[in-house]
């Protein structure tokens, strides 16, 4: 017995100590220096580096492997991932040496080509890097025939210049980010962009995949057919010509604390910063959106065709040509279970915002009342500071509710009734539902709105460029006059109070702040005369409508 734990004890002290063991536990690290490297070495050192990216490109990994390019350097040439990790144990793409300094490896080209692709493989964190393609395209996350692409991570990473022009295809044909599949069971799963930096681009982060109007041939639903499980965050995307973020065929997904500064720079397209169209079960949450140049189209919230179960909140959006504008199509759209919440829009008025408009026309859409409206679409807890008019149809079961909405004297709240075109197509239909304590400051209101208020919301501050000047102070009038939207109305307002049974109007829902900026008397008098004008004006056109 002694012998045997002897020689039991002799093996463990062998295993413990053999660095051949852990180097297999770990995966192989892999050095390229473009400058001092050469390919002809292992790479297996910082002083046997490889040198360049078609070395690189030429390997397949394994999991615990890692590519690591030296601070400074920069590569040409493109690359295809080979071989998978998992999501504990990842093959890695990144840097090594000191990227503070003598700054991100860079990978490059000229070509019209995609950069860095990581097609059908799974576990792999790409980290460090900068990308630019004048030419061609960016990172494409991508899987088709009976591929799995998974657990990809891409963080700390700069993408600029990707095809810095105008843009020969719609929708992203050429952008610094794709996540797409193609195929009946080819899927992405598990993607998380972290952490980037995005600029100079004809386009941001584009998805696509299966959806029920191009392939509907091998759509099933939502659940099984779209891609799942997808997370960006931190990403900041600026100077850009088109969309920042095209959103379709995911479902499943969080986007948080993302800024898309100065998007949709051109005109060629409809455009906006951040839309969905095939999309379900997502939510977008404290985000800053401002900017947006493009009068087709340029709205800050956009919930497209097919888009279910979807929530922005906790939205700062500013200067963009218009602050919503939602899209419904035809008979399958089936728009349905969305929530815009706790934003805050400032200067939003270059155009007229629509809760939902039906974008193409067609006499079959009075065949179908469920497709042709955004059905139990909820508006609640808003601030909009010089709004422009918002038209309120094409909604069944909608509830706007606890709303601050203050404009231009001639900007109007207006609930539309059901009307046809003079070619008996196109139709716009009558609102249905609920709008009820909502403040109106400058601005005209619905006849029929529900328990209104027209007085000064009573904000702590007159800077439109300071989000924080829209915070309620101690005296206003709008302190817990809020109502109960929903069960669950989110875990905070904008401003990151705790939510509670009690709620004010508009996006601050705190006990109240000091500071209330002083209003005299002749401008308490203007606005209030300014919302009732507006209300006489909307009256006429609703009477019009129904006419």
């Amino acid at each position: 017995m002694k012998r045997f734990l002897t020689v039991f004890l002799c093996i463990v002290m062998l295993v413990s100590m053999c660095p051949a063991v852990l180097a297999a536990d770990e995966g192989t690290v892999y050095y390229v220096d473009s400058t001092n490297g050469s390919d002809d070495n292992s790479g297996r050192s910082a002083s046997a580096a490889w040198k360049t990216l078609e070395k690189v490109a030429s390997n397949v990994y394994a999991e615990g492997d890692k590519i690591l390019l030296k601070a400074g350097s920069i590569f040409d040439g493109s690359f295809t991932a080979k071989g998978s990790g998992t999501a504990q144990t990842p093959i890695t793409f990144g840097a090594y040496g000191d990227t503070q300094t003598l700054g991100k490896p860079i990978v490059r080209t000229n070509a019209d080509v995609i950069l860095f692709r990581l097609h059908n493989v799974s576990g792999w964190l790409v980290e460090n890097i900068e990308f630019t393609a004048p030419n061609g395209k960016g990172m494409y996350i991508t899987a088709d025939g009976d591929g799995m692409t998974t657990d990809i991570t891409v963080q700390d990473c700069v993408f600029h210049d990707i095809y810095f022009q105008r843009c020969p295809t719609y929708n992203g044909g050429h952008c610094p980010i794709m996540l797409s599949s193609s195929g009946a069971t080819a899927r992405l799963r598990n993607i998380t962009l972290k952490n980037c930096n995005i600029y100079d681009c004809a386009y941001g982060v584009n998805m696509g995949g299966l959806t029920r109007e191009w392939t509907p041939d091998l759509f099933v639903s939502p659940e099984e057919s779209y891609n799942t499980g997808y997370v960006l965050e931190g990403l900041s995307l600026h100077n850009i010509l088109y969309d920042a973020v095209i959103i379709t065929s995911v479902y499943d997904m969080v986007i948080r604390n993302c800024a898309l500064i100065d998007t949709c720079l051109n005109d060629d397209y409809f455009t906006a910063p951040m839309w969905s169209h095939h999309a379900s079960n997502y939510v977008i949450e404290n985000c800053e959106i401002g900017g947006a140049k493009n009068y087709k189209d340029g709205m800050a919230i956009d919930f497209d065709g097919w888009t279910t179960d979807a929530t922005y909140q906790y939205i700062y959006s500013h200067d963009n040509i218009r602050f919503i504008t939602n899209c419904i199509y035809d008979n399958f759209t089936k728009n349905r279970n969305c929530t815009v919440r706790y934003c805050l829009s400032v200067n939003d008025n270059k155009k007229i915002n629509i809760l939902a408009q039906l974008c193409t026309a067609g006499i079959e859409y009075r065949e179908n009342e469920e497709a042709a409206y955004m059905d139990n679409f909820k508006f609640y807890n808003n601030t909009l500071i010089n709004a422009s008019n918002i038209r309120c149809c094409n909604l069944k079961n909608a509830y706007i509710a606890n709303n601050i909405f203050t404009g231009d004297p001639k900007a109007v709240v207006e609930i539309l009734g059901r009307t046809i075109d003079a070619d008996g197509n196109k139709e716009i239909r009558a609102f249905d539902g609920v709008m009820t304590n909502n403040c109106f400051w400058g601005m005209g209101a619905p006849w029929n709105a529900e328990n209104s208020f027209f007085c000064n919301p009573g904000f702590v501050g007159t800077d439109e460029t300071d989000k924080n000047s829209f915070m309620l102070s101690a005296g206003s009038k709008l302190l817990g006059k809020g109502v109960q939207v929903e069960e669950d109305m989110g875990a905070q307002d904008l401003y990151g109070n705790a939510l509670t049974d009690t709620h004010n109007i508009g996006c601050y829902d705190g006990d109240g702040e000091d500071g209330k900026a002083a209003v005299g008397i002749f401008e308490r008098i203007a606005k209030r005369l300014s919302s009732w004008l507006g209300c006489i004006v909307t009256a006429f056109v609703n009477i019009n409508n129904i006419l």
